[in-house]
């Protein structure tokens, strides 16, 4: 019966380590660092350059036939 309960608190004190030390390390969505991190000042947003798929549409075309 000792055992058991010695077990037991040994897995809760190692749940409650995890939990306290995973709070303490993660990234806080408020933070200064999180909002640089997630919107670097200086930069636009780019315009996606898609190429002009129709000269290539004959040449597909002929690949299904």
């Amino acid at each position: 019966m000792l055992f058991e309960w010695l077990v037991v608190l040994i897995v809760v004190a190692a749940l409650v380590i995890t939990l306290i030390s995973d709070a303490g390390s993660a990234k806080k969505k408020h933070s200064d660092y999180f909002l640089r991190v997630q919107k670097p000042t200086g930069k636009a947003e780019r315009e996606a350059a898609i190429p002009d798929a129709n000269r290539h549409n004959g040449f597909f075309a002929r690949l299904n036939n």
